[in-house]
């Protein structure tokens, strides 16, 4: 954490996989991207999408409606799942945003 809290940017990948997917686990590799998350006050998650000519025949949409795709998807995190309250019991579970 205090790693990231010198630098002037942090880049985040994918964490965690199969091998870490138990639900039960009192450990998960995410936890640690949430923790500096919360720490570096961090909201949002930018997500691009750009099309490759290359890999436009691998898509099952037509190559003419994707050629010059190029968009960013912002997609906020401060509540719901990753930060909201989360209830669960016997008969039911909730995450608030």
């Amino acid at each position: 954490l205090a790693a990231c809290q010198a630098a002037n940017a942090v880049l985040l990948g994918a964490v965690g996989g199969p091998k870490w997917s138990d639900p039960n686990a009192k450990v998960r590799p995410e936890q640690g991207l949430l923790a500096i998350r919360k720490a570096l006050g961090l909201y949002a998650n930018l997500r691009p999408v750009r099309t490759h000519d290359a890999a436009l025949h691998a898509s099952p949409i037509k190559a003419e409606l994707l050629q010059g795709v190029d968009f960013v998807v912002v997609r906020e995190l401060t509540g719901g799942i990753y930060f909201g309250d989360k209830t669960r019991d016997a008969d039911s579970a909730s995450d608030l945003c």
